[in-house]
């Protein structure tokens, strides 16, 4: 359930929070009820645990995963991760899960993967996890467009929890001030990636 101050709160255990906020309508004439959607600014608390966020569009004010490996189930129309990264933390997963969409798009830049996964944290593995089908693509929109770093496949077929992904690096470019070899970008070897690799 979501509070009053439209905060859904995760468990101590492993959750599956909703963002989907419907009313009911009931149609005076012929007494039939419709469920509407209602898009408001919703918090999401995953607090402690394995937890699934699912979110239907950007209308969102935060979705904080916390800790456990956390997934980030998007059940709208192509996403544009920068547009909501800043809102995101603690996730380790995106899932593109829309059942309408016959193929689903995702674009992402390596502060996106900064942000959403535990970019709080030092010394740590920025791991990020892309789950989609066969026809979803992954597009790395910061693959040719900066001076200090690159992207590189750096290995295949890799199965973690029963999926197998294929394994996006950053590597520093001559010129480049800061250490990259924490950030890895995983995605799911069922979907396209396209990057000018």
């Amino acid at each position: 359930n979501i509070d009053s101050s439209n905060t859904l709160h995760g468990t101590s255990g492993d959750d599956f929070l909703d963002g989907r906020v419907s009313t009911v309508t009931t149609n005076t004439e012929d007494g039939t009820a419709a469920i509407i959607d209602t898009p408001i600014e919703i918090t999401f608390d995953g607090g402690v645990g394995n937890d699934i966020v699912m979110v239907y569009n950007n209308t969102f004010a935060h979705a904080d995963g916390g800790s456990g490996t956390d997934t980030f189930l998007w059940n709208g129309a192509n996403l544009d991760l920068s547009a909501i990264s800043s809102k995101i933390d603690n996730v380790e997963i995106i899932s593109l899960s829309d059942p309408s969409a016959t193929a689903q798009s995702l674009t992402l830049t390596l502060n996106d993967l900064f942000l959403v996964t535990d970019g709080s944290m030092t010394n740590n593995q920025h791991n990020l996890y892309i789950q989609g089908n066969t026809g979803d693509s992954v597009t790395i929109a910061d693959a040719t467009s900066n001076s200090t770093y690159h992207w590189t496949l750096a290995q295949s077929n890799v199965t973690y929890d029963g999926v197998t992904y294929d394994v996006y690096d950053v590597v520093p470019d001559a010129t480049a001030t800061a250490a990259y070899s924490n950030y890895h970008l995983l995605v799911q070897t069922d979907m396209t990636v396209t990057n000018n690799l």
